[in-house]
């Protein structure tokens, strides 16, 4: 499976991504538009999940992928397969991340990033505003954060996962 969707998003806007499919790549480049390309080795993705993509205003995009099914079929059954969303967005926009189908990178963004894993760690570097970290599934990791940071992990019941923040 390859999904690719472009929409229209300048800077100053903002981008919402909840994801139950594989872990999460956000980057920031030099475009005017949210690139998202969700790609899965998986035969059965369409019949697992739903993809939906919303534009509630001209300055905010919302992406979901989710489980179609809620029973234990869906969370435990269905096999084996490797799921990846990766999202190019506009530097100056701010981002709101949550996964719980695997980790989450994000770097080279300027808004404001508030990132939440419960299915792997959180990797945050080259952020120019604020960022809100959390994971219930790893690590995190952040460097280069220009703004105020609030990291939280959880990542074992026993052993918090490490936390190695660097600030500018």
């Amino acid at each position: 499976l390859r999904l690719e969707k472009r929409l229209p998003l300048a800077a100053g806007g903002s981008f919402a991504l909840s994801s139950e499919a594989g872990g999460v790549e956000v980057r920031g480049g030099d475009v005017a538009e949210a690139q998202i390309l969700v790609t899965s080795n998986r035969d059965d993705f369409a019949e697992l999940y739903d993809v939906r993509f919303a534009t509630p205003r001209p300055d905010r995009i919302e992406v979901v992928i989710e489980k179609k099914s809620r029973g234990p079929a869906g969370w435990f059954g269905g096999g084996s397969g490797r799921t990846e969303v990766q999202v190019t967005l506009p530097r100056g926009v701010s981002a709101e991340i949550e996964s719980s189908g695997g980790g989450i990178d994000i770097a080279d963004l300027d808004g404001k990033v508030t990132a939440e894993s419960s299915g792997g760690g959180v990797d945050a570097t080259h952020l120019g505003g604020a960022a809100v970290l959390s994971s219930s599934g790893g690590s995190i990791d952040g460097a280069n954060i220009a703004g105020d940071l609030d990291a939280s992990s959880s990542g074992g019941a026993e052993k918090p996962g490490p936390l190695d923040c660097q600030a500018l």
